[in-house]
C-alpha cells in the first residue's frame, strides 16, 4: 500500500552478485537472489501491481498519480490512464477490463486493449476508493472505500449489488476473493473481515493478535487459507473455513510486512517488507525458501506473480518495479 494511506496502511539493469546461500535465523536454509531480470522505472511509489492474464502487460499505480500500463515484451511504459490519485488496479480474469480505484474519486473501468473508458462507478458514500478486486468468474467487482465500506458491483451492468460495512469505518486497504468466488476478504486498520460473497453475510472477523492494522491480504488459490500482513512485522496465516490461526511468519529483518501474494499453484507465499526485500515462503512447511533483493530496492509496497508463477513483480516506494525469475515450486 502507499504512503498516502499512511502508507495509508504505510529499467533494465541487473544487480551484481550471484545467488548465494543464506542461513535465516529460525527459518532453516534459504537462498538469496540478488539479480532482477528487469527494472521498470516509474515516477512515484508503486502501491499496487497487477499482471494481465497473458503476462504481457503490467498495470501499476502509485502515490499520487494515475495508473500506468507497461509492455513487458519491450519493458516500456505504453499508457497513462486518467485519475489524479489512483490507489489500486485490477484486471478482470479474461484480461479485457482494467479497474482503477481513485482515492479522490470514483472507480473507473477501462477496455484493457483500447484504453477506452467503459464506465465510472461512483462510491455511494461519496468517498474515495482505496482497493478493488474482481471475482474469479469476472461477474462481480468489489471496491473498498475510505469510510469502511466494501461494495459489490455487477461487472457487466455496473449496478450496485450489495454494501458490506466494517465495524469501525476504517479505510478498506485490501480486498481479495477466494478462488471459487464464494468468499470475500476485506482488510482495514482494525481487522480482516470474511464475507459470503453470494449471501453477503459476515462469516468471521480475523483480528490481528498484535492489534495492528491490516496492510495487505490474499487468499491461497484453493481458498483454504488467508494470509494477512499487519503494520508491524508479522504475517498471519488463517484457516478460511475454521477461522483459526494456523501459522505466524516473522519478517527476518523485523521490518514491516506490507504486501503479500500467493503463487498460482499455492506453494509459495511472497512477502514484501520495508527494508527492500521480498521473502518467498514455502506454504507446506512455512519455512523461508528464498530472499529476493537487489541494489537500490527500497520499501516494497506491492508484490504480484504472473499467471505462470515464474515471474514476480515488486513495486517499491521510489517508483521502481523489479521483476525476478522465480521457481514455480
Amino acid at each position: 500500500m502507499s504512503n498516502t494511506l499512511c502508507k495509508l496502511s504505510h529499467v533494465m539493469t541487473a544487480a551484481a552478485a550471484a545467488a548465494m546461500a543464506l542461513a535465516a535465523a529460525g527459518c532453516g536454509s534459504a537462498a538469496t537472489t540478488t539479480s532482477p531480470i528487469a527494472i521498470l522505472h516509474g515516477r512515484t511509489g508503486v502501491s499496487v501491481a497487477a499482471f494481465n492474464p497473458s503476462a504481457t502487460i503490467l498495470a501499476t499505480c502509485g502515490d499520487p498519480s494515475a495508473a500506468r500500463l507497461w509492455d513487458l515484451r519491450t519493458r516500456r511504459m505504453i499508457t497513462v490512464l486518467a485519475g489524479a490519485h489512483t490507489e489500486a488496479v485490477a484486471f478482470s480474469p479474461d484480461g479485457s477490463t482494467l479497474a482503477t480505484a481513485d482515492l479522490d474519486g470514483p472507480t473507473y473501468l477501462w477496455n484493457a486493449r483500447t484504453d477506452r473508458l467503459l464506465a465510472t462507478l461512483h462510491d455511494p458514500n461519496g468517498s474515495g476508493v482505496a482497493s478493488v478486486a474482481f471475482s474469479p468468474d469476472g461477474t462481480t467487482l468489489a471496491t473498498g472505500d475510505v469510510n469502511g465500506a466494501a461494495y459489490l458491483w455487477n461487472a457487466s451492468t455496473h449496478k450496485l449489488l450489495a454494501t458490506l460495512h466494517d465495524q469501525h469505518g476504517y479505510t478498506v486497504l485490501s480486498l481479495a476473493f477466494s478462488g471459487n468466488g464464494t468468499m470475500l476478504a476485506a482488510g482495514d486498520y482494525g481487522a480482516a473481515y470474511l464475507w459470503n460473497a453470494r449471501t453477503h453475510h459476515l462469516l468471521a472477523i480475523l483480528r490481528d493478535p498484535q492489534t495492528q492494522g491490516i496492510d495487505s491480504l490474499a487468499f491461497s488459490p484453493g481458498g483454504a487459507t488467508v494470509a494477512v500482513a499487519d503494520f508491524n512485522q508479522s504475517i498471519y496465516i488463517w484457516n478460511a473455513r475454521t477461522h483459526r490461526l494456523i501459522a505466524t511468519l516473522s519478517d527476518p529483518h523485523t521490518a514491516g510486512a506490507d504486501a503479500v501474494a500467493f503463487s498460482p499453484n499455492g506453494k509459495t507465499l511472497a512477502v514484501g517488507d520495508a527494508n527492500g526485500s521480498v521473502y518467498l515462503w514455502n506454504t507446506s512447511s512455512y519455512q523461508l525458501a528464498t530472499t529476493l533483493t537487489g541494489r537500490g530496492v527500497r520499501h516494497v509496497w506491492s508484490v504480484a506473480f504472473n499467471h505462470g508463477g515464474n515471474v514476480l513483480a515488486a513495486g517499491d516506494s521510489k517508483g521502481a518495479i523489479y521483476l525476478w525469475r522465480v521457481p514455480r515450486g
